[in-house]
C-alpha cells in the first residue's frame, strides 16, 4: 500500500519527532537518567494518551495516526509506556463504556498497565498468576480480560506490593510479574466486549507494536548509514563498500516493506471489518518479526567491533526489537493464526 500521509498528518509526524527526541535514549547511559514522568507529562500535553478517546462515538485519531505516533517514539527508543498505559488501555476503556475513565487516563490522572500472558500472546485472565505486568514503573492498577464465548469482561487488577519488577530484553520497558503466594483485589468493570471489538482492539495493538519495531529498526538503520559515511578505512568511508552497500540496500527494503504492511494495517483498524483487519494486522506483525532481528543485526555487523560493546547502541535497539517481535506473538505463530484464520479454523 503506498502511505500518502495527509497535511495534517505530516504534523503530527513531525510533533511525534519532536517529542520523541527530547525523551529518547541516544546512548546506553541515558538509560540510568530517564525522566519516565517527564516523558508522561510530554504525552499529556500533546494529547497522544488521548488518540483513541471517543467523540461521537468515533476515536479522535485513526489507526494510521496511532501508527505515526508509536513509530516515532519506537524510533528514539522513548522509554514511555505510551503503548500499554495510553493507547492500549484508553480503547479497552473506551470499549467497555467506561469514557470518563479513558479521559482520566489520556489527561494524565491515572495510569494503568496491562496483564498478559506469560507467553505474551494477548491479554490475560485477572487470576493468572503468571501474568505479565506491562506498564511504567509503578502503575496505578493493572487492566486484564475475563473472557467468556462472546467476548469478555474488563477487570481491573489492584497491583500494590503483589508485582515484582523483572528484567525484561528491552531495557527501554518495564515489566513485572506476579509475587508467590500473593493475592490481588480485582473488580470487574464496564460492559461486556464483544468479540469482534476485541479482534479490533487486538488489530490496533499489533499494528502498534509493529510501528514501534519498525520505527526501531529503520532508526538503527539510518544511524549505522550515516556511520558509514564518517568511518574511513584504507583511507576512503566504508559506505563505498559494495559489500556493506548490498547489505544496508537489503536492510532497507527490509524495512520499507515493514513501513508498507504496517500502514495498510494502520489503515483497516478503522477501515475493515474487525476480522478484516485483524488479518492485515497479523500479516504486518508477521513480516516485521520476520526482519527485526535481521535488520537489527545486520546494523551491529556494520558497525563492526564497537556494534558489538555494551556500551553501543546498536544492541539498545536490538532489544527493543526483539522485544516487539515477542510480543503478540512473533512470525510463526502469526502465520499460524492467518492460516486457521482463512481456512475458517477461528
Amino acid at each position: 500500500m503506498l502511505a500518502v500521509l495527509d497535511p495534517e498528518q505530516e504534523m503530527l509526524k513531525k510533533t511525534a519527532r519532536s517529542l520523541a527526541a527530547s525523551v529518547g535514549v541516544k546512548n546506553p547511559q541515558d538509560l540510568e537518567s530517564v525522566d519516565e514522568e517527564k516523558a508522561w507529562r510530554a504525552l499529556t500535553d500533546t494529547g497522544f494518551l488521548g488518540l483513541r478517546l471517543r467523540q461521537d462515538g468515533q476515536p479522535l485519531a485513526s489507526g494510521v495516526e496511532a501508527m505515526i505516533v508509536a513509530q516515532e517514539l519506537g524510533g528514539a527508543l522513548a522509554a514511555t509506556p505510551f503503548l500499554w498505559s495510553g493507547l492500549l488501555a484508553v480503547e479497552l476503556l473506551e470499549l467497555a463504556g467506561l469514557s470518563d475513565i479513558a479521559e482520566s487516563v489520556a489527561g494524565g490522572q491515572e495510569r494503568p498497565g496491562l496483564l498478559l500472558g506469560t507467553d505474551l500472546l494477548g491479554l490475560a485472565g485477572p487470576d493468572d498468576v503468571h501474568a505479565v505486568l506491562v506498564g511504567g514503573v509503578q502503575p496505578d492498577y493493572a487492566l486484564a480480560m475475563r473472557r467468556d464465548g462472546s467476548g469478555g469482561r474488563l477487570v481491573r487488577v489492584e497491583v500494590g506490593d503483589a508485582f515484582a519488577p523483572r528484567a525484561a530484553a528491552d531495557f527501554t520497558a518495564h515489566v513485572a510479574g506476579r509475587v508467590a503466594g500473593s493475592s490481588v483485589a480485582t473488580e470487574d468493570i464496564g460492559q461486556p466486549i464483544a468479540a469482534a471489538d476485541l479482534d479490533r482492539w487486538l488489530a490496533l495493538a499489533l499494528t502498534a507494536v509493529s510501528a514501534d519495531c519498525a520505527g526501531s529498526i529503520r532508526s538503527a538503520l539510518d544511524g549505522v548509514v550515516d556511520y558509514t559515511k564518517h568511518r574511513i578505512a584504507y583511507e576512503v568511508p566504508i559506505g563505498s563498500f559494495q559489500a556493506l552497500q548490498h547489505l544496508c540496500a537489503d536492510a532497507f527494503a527490509a524495512c520499507e516493506g515493514a513501513v508498507t504492511t504496517n500502514s495498510y494495517a494502520a489503515w483497516s483498524v478503522d477501515g475493515l471489518d474487525p476480522r478484516e483487519a485483524l488479518l492485515a494486522a497479523r500479516t504486518a506483525k508477521a513480516w516485521v518479526a520476520s526482519v527485526a532481528r535481521e535488520v537489527a543485526e545486520t546494523v551491529m555487523q556494520i558497525y563492526g567491533g564497537i556494534g558489538q560493546t555494551w556500551e553501543h547502541i546498536a544492541h539498545i535497539y536490538a532489544r527493543r526489537a526483539l522485544f516487539d517481535t515477542a510480543l503478540f506473538g512473533g512470525e510463526n505463530y502469526q502465520l499460524d493464526q492467518i492460516y486457521a484464520m482463512r481456512s475458517g479454523g477461528n
